[in-house]
């Protein structure tokens, strides 16, 4: 599974080379800012129960991208054709105080008042 660690931890979350990918560019461009940002998952907490976590990724924090390299049944999985679109969506999400959304079917902890 394509994992994003920070400090050497893995971040709980399940993403996909595709997402990573797009992440990884629009993250290099905005720690090139000296700007941080939240990254927003689920996992379960310590008593089973599916939570939101938002971490916050920042360039003063080693920061890593691990992609699968090969699929489940041992061939190689291909290289991701980035799209300007995805990264621009991605980039726009971290000026936001919910960030990045880092899984599917996330519940957000909060919304932005008019």
């Amino acid at each position: 599974m394509a994992t994003v660690h920070v400090g050497g931890q893995p971040l709980p979350g399940t993403f996909t080379n595709h997402f990573l990918a797009h992440l990884q560019v629009a993250t290099a461009a905005r720690f090139a800012s000296g700007k941080g940002f939240f990254l927003t998952t689920t996992d379960a907490g310590d008593d089973g129960t599916e939570r939101t976590v938002s971490h916050w990724l920042h360039p003063g924090l080693p920061v890593s991208f691990a992609f699968d390299v090969s699929d489940g049944s041992g061939g190689r999985v291909a290289p991701e054709a980035l799209q300007a679109n995805e990264i621009q969506e991605i980039t726009a999400a971290m000026d936001t105080p919910n960030g990045v959304r880092g899984s599917d079917g996330l519940w957000w902890p909060f919304t932005e008042g008019s």
